[in-house]
């Protein structure tokens, strides 16, 4: 997540003046304006890196579920049933 963060951050800052984020009403100076492009950047990193967790979770849940849920543990099988 720091290196993800640190690119996001380096190409935010590289990113020209009149960027359209420091056009924003309100901001009175690029140092202000800088801030608002710098969260912005947190925010995305914060949000890849919580859909990759919460992927990374789900995945481990449904591995439990297939391994407790396994065909040769049910009492009946296919030809049983037919």
């Amino acid at each position: 997540m720091l290196l993800a963060l640190s690119l996001e951050y380096a190409e935010t800052l590289s990113q020209p003046a009149s960027s359209a984020a420091l056009q924003l009403p309100g901001l009175k100076s690029s140092t202000m304006g800088s801030l608002v492009l710098l969260f912005h950047a947190f925010s995305r990193v914060s949000e890849e890196e919580t859909m990759r967790i919460s992927d990374s979770i789900l995945a481990a849940f449904e591995e439990e579920l297939n391994a407790q849920v396994n065909q040769d543990v049910m009492p009946l099988s296919e030809d049983t049933l037919s």
